[in-house]
């Protein structure tokens, strides 16, 4: 993101809502943290606001929602997880 600003601006107020969802998500789990934040946005087509942990899986949340955490598995297939837990766990397999 070359200007945080303007994507700020570009965000309505539920995706603003959603942006603090999965920041906060992502401040309050410790273990979560240990993964730098490679990139933030919001997908115009699904609603979703993201942000790209270095580990490749994705905190998202749209319309202020609680956040979920994505995974995509060798198809490029993305699968969704209540759990950051379950997500690690399914992107661990995927190694293998």
């Amino acid at each position: 993101m070359t200007n945080f600003a303007d994507f700020l601006n570009t965000l309505g107020s539920s995706d603003l809502e959603s942006l603090q969802i999965i920041l906060n998500t992502y401040n309050e789990y410790y273990i979560i943290r240990s993964n730098d934040i490679e990139d933030v946005g919001f997908n115009k087509s699904s609603g979703y606001v993201w942000l790209l942990l270095e580990n490749g899986i994705t905190i998202v949340s749209c319309f202020g929602q609680s956040a979920e955490f994505l995974t995509t598995d060798n198809c490029g297939n993305e699968i969704f997880y209540d759990s950051y837990y379950d997500a690690i766990n399914h992107s661990t397999s995927l190694e293998v």
